[in-house]
C-alpha cells in the first residue's frame, strides 16, 4: 500500500503485547498489528483467547502514517484502559449479572449474549 501512496519510507510499527488488569483483577494480554488504509494507520489491540483473535476484547486507533507510531499506541492503551475499568454486565436469561471470569465476552460482543457497559 505504501508505494501507491507517497509514504515509500514506511515502516510498519512492531509493538510487544502488553498484559493489563480489569475492574475484576483478571489480566489481559494484548498483542498489536498495524495496517496502513491509504493515508491513514491503523493500530489494532486484541486479545487472544485459546489462540483464537476473534473472540476476546479488540480495540481500534486511527492515525496519520507520517505521524509518530507510539503516540497513537498511547491513544490506544488508554483506551483500553477506561473498557477495562468498566464492570460489563451480560445479559442472559437469568437477567443481568456481572460474570466472574470473563468467558470470551469482549468490546468485540460474542454468542447470543448481549453485554451491556456501565462505567
Amino acid at each position: 500500500m505504501a508505494q501507491f501512496t507517497d509514504l515509500e519510507q514506511f515502516q510498519h510499527p512492531s509493538f510487544t503485547p502488553l498484559r493489563l488488569s480489569d475492574a475484576h483483577g483478571y489480566d489481559h494480554e494484548f498483542h498489536f498489528r498495524s495496517l496502513l488504509l491509504g493515508d491513514q494507520l491503523s493500530l489494532e489491540a486484541f486479545e487472544l483467547m485459546d489462540g483464537d483473535d476473534s473472540v476476546g476484547y479488540r480495540f481500534q486507533s486511527l492515525g496519520d502514517p507520517e505521524s509518530d507510531p507510539f503516540a497513537l499506541l498511547g491513544q490506544l492503551v488508554q483506551k483500553i484502559q477506561r473498557a477495562l475499568a468498566a464492570t460489563h454486565l451480560v445479559a442472559d436469561a437469568g437477567g443481568c449479572s456481572s460474570p466472574t471470569r470473563r468467558s470470551g465476552v469482549g468490546s468485540s460482543g460474542t454468542g447470543s449474549k448481549t453485554e451491556i457497559n456501565r462505567a
